[in-house]
């Protein structure tokens, strides 16, 4: 793919972007008939956004992007990209934080068997985070499930 065309696909200014970041983006997006291409744009936009150390409007252009191509998987049903879109509005990164729709976004996660999304659940209930009020019945009841589907807390 050449710069124009990278440029298009990530949603931001190619030649913003430091070199570094430039490479990592051919090599992950080198190929657009790839499996998980739409995963690949999203994991390298993230990246970038997140830990690229970019400040200022540029910073917020690739954080709105990157959130964006997140919830365009999440709603196309990726259980990991729900999970993941729940944990962004928990803790407001690149996003307005609204704990009512996290919980929605993880509960949609857990349904389709990810387990980390009932372990944070758990967190979610133990903590009592915006809109949604501590239940520590119900936090025990995700940190039990989360368990037994064979999630390790340590592991993250």
């Amino acid at each position: 793919m050449d710069d124009a065309q990278l440029t298009e696909v990530l949603g931001v200014p190619w030649d913003e972007l430091e070199p570094r970041h430039q490479d990592m983006a051919r090599e992950l997006l080198n190929d657009p008939g790839a499996p998980h291409w739409d995963k690949a744009v999203q994991f390298a936009v993230h990246l970038i956004a997140f830990q690229g150390g970019y400040d200022g409007a540029l910073a917020r252009k690739l954080k709105r992007r990157a959130n964006a191509l997140l919830r365009a998987l999440a709603e196309a049903g990726d259980p990991e990209s729900q999970r993941e879109l729940g944990q962004a509005l928990l803790h407001g990164e690149g996003i307005t934080k609204n704990a009512g729709e996290a919980v929605v976004w993880l509960n949609r996660a857990l349904e389709q068997g990810d387990a980390r999304a009932a372990f944070d659940l758990g967190c979610v209930y133990e903590h009592h985070r915006g809109a949604v009020r501590q239940d520590l019945d119900r936090s025990k009841e995700y940190f039990r499930l989360a368990e037994e589907m064979g999630h390790d807390p340590s592991r993250g």
